[in-house]
């Protein structure tokens, strides 16, 4: 799981958990408010929460969960936002 590298890189940079959170975009439905999978058919889950689980794993780090394609058009959105204003 992905939650083995990341523990794997903060103690490799020594980057302290502090201030510091995560942003995983899954597909399928997700309830960003809870961090849950909601539905994802190709990973098998359902009710899966995630955001939990993986804080839990990473020490209590905040972790936020939303739905892959909302997130990286949110990303693209604020990154580009001049050039790409019109498309969106």
């Amino acid at each position: 799981m992905q939650a083995e590298a990341i523990v794997r890189l903060q103690q490799e940079t020594g980057l302290a958990p502090e201030g510091v959170g995560i942003g995983i975009g899954v597909p399928g439905f997700v309830d960003h408010v809870t961090g849950t999978s909601v539905f994802a058919a190709n990973l098998g889950w359902c009710g899966f929460p995630l955001a939990a689980r993986l804080s839990r794993v990473l020490g209590g780090l905040p972790v936020f969960v939303n739905n892959d394609v909302r997130m990286y058009v949110d990303g693209r959105s604020d990154w580009r936002r001049p050039r790409l204003a019109a498309s969106f």
